[in-house]
């Protein structure tokens, strides 16, 4: 009779679902002897998980079937897929040439979750002054299941970049940076920073993530205007009095539209645009008039300007002038004497007299007869 010695392995990995590194696939080995003759030290072979068993003998049309398991590592991750390659072997009765032997392999696919993930904090919630120091911190962490290379973090608002040159799954990287605090800052009321990362994951792709963490910025506007005056009295009318209006942005906030106005004067001048800390100076002349030689000056300044956010702000101060008593210089004067049958004699008695350095108008003096 003519003998044929044959065998046949199949491999399977049961559907196997994997995603992550340290999960088992189990595969099923069977062997069948597909020939006429019975084979002896049937031996399997699965390099792959280790495993090397002797299942004994065959008899034609026979079968059996074992189980091994293999413990997916990251790189098999990072592939992609596992390939698990088994063989049998068997001795046929020639005991010869004609052992037969076959191979058979699956392949089990690892499905990838290539994610990333940004987290941005500060380590203050508000700010209030120019040169303030805002530190961030950026967490980033490999999110996904498969291995992440050049993971490159960049902050725009502070200049900051990194490389990180390998992230594995699960692994985080804490990093800093830090921000000074401007001007515009706290005129925009706040400061939002957006931090990205990028990496690339093993099958060339490109994966990222941002983040943004906003501080706010205390807005504190007020202004101050301050009035003074070149004297302190009057005297006479067409005396001129030189007002000086000092505007101060007292806040932490730039100011527009910054406006001051002396109704007594009739000043209306615009200074523009004033930084916290910033102060302009201007002048302005009032022509002392008659009413003002009774109760003296008293003159109102105001000034109003712009917030960043557009409310309208002011300030307002007062200065009174008195009246300095009148000078008068009033000399004696000599007629010489006289007979009082003959009349009285006539003259100027205010001629060698002085009011505020000048000769008096008989209208601004009260004469006194005596007998």
């Amino acid at each position: 009779a003519e003998q044929n010695a044959d065998i046949v392995i199949d491999i399977t990995d049961n559907e196997a679902d994997i995603t992550e590194e340290g999960e088992e696939i189990t595969y099923t080995i069977t062997v069948t002897n597909t020939g006429n003759v019975t084979l002896e030290n049937v031996t399997i072979v699965d390099s792959q998980t280790g495993l090397v068993v002797n299942v004994g003998t065959l008899k034609p049309g026979e079968s059996k079937s074992v189980d091994t398991t293999y413990p997916v590592d990251q790189d098999d991750v990072d592939t992609g897929s596992v390939t698990n390659e088994a063989t049998a072997t068997g001795e046929s009765p020639s005991a010869g040439d004609d052992d037969p032997t076959d191979t058979d392999e699956v392949t089990t696919l690892i499905t990838p979750l290539p994610s990333i993930e940004m987290v941005k904090t500060a380590d203050k919630e508000t700010v209030s002054e120019v040169g303030e120091v805002v530190t961030y911190t950026l967490t980033v962490t490999n999110t996904g299941n498969v291995t992440k290379t050049d993971v490159t973090v960049s902050d725009p608002l502070t200049g900051y970049t990194e490389v990180i040159e390998t992230l594995a799954p699960g692994e985080s990287v804490v990093l800093t940076t830090e921000y000074v605090v401007t001007q515009q800052d706290l005129d925009n009321g706040e400061i939002i920073n957006v931090a990205t990362v990028k990496a690339t994951t093993p099958d060339d792709t490109e994966v990222e993530d941002e983040d943004s963490e906003s501080v706010i910025a205390e807005q504190n506007a007020s202004i101050e205007i301050v009035k003074t005056a070149d004297r302190e009295d009057i005297q006479g009318i067409g005396e001129e009095v030189v007002y000086t209006l000092t505007v101060t942005n007292t806040g932490n906030v730039t100011l527009t539209d910054v406006t001051v106005t002396d109704p007594l004067t009739g000043l209306d001048v615009a200074l523009g645009t004033l930084s916290p800390g910033e102060t302009k100076s201007v002048e302005t002349t009032y022509t002392v008039a008659a009413g003002d030689l009774e109760n003296g000056i008293t003159n109102v300044a105001v000034v109003t300007a712009t917030t960043p956010d557009d409310e309208q702000i002011g300030d307002e101060d007062s200065i009174t002038i008195g009246v300095s008593p009148r000078e008068i210089i009033a000399n004696d004067d000599d007629f010489g004497t006289y007979f009082v049958s003959y009349g009285g004699r006539l003259g100027n008695i205010l001629d060698n007299d002085l009011l505020e350095g000048q000769r008096p108008d008989p209208d601004d003096v009260d004469f006194e007869f005596t007998e």
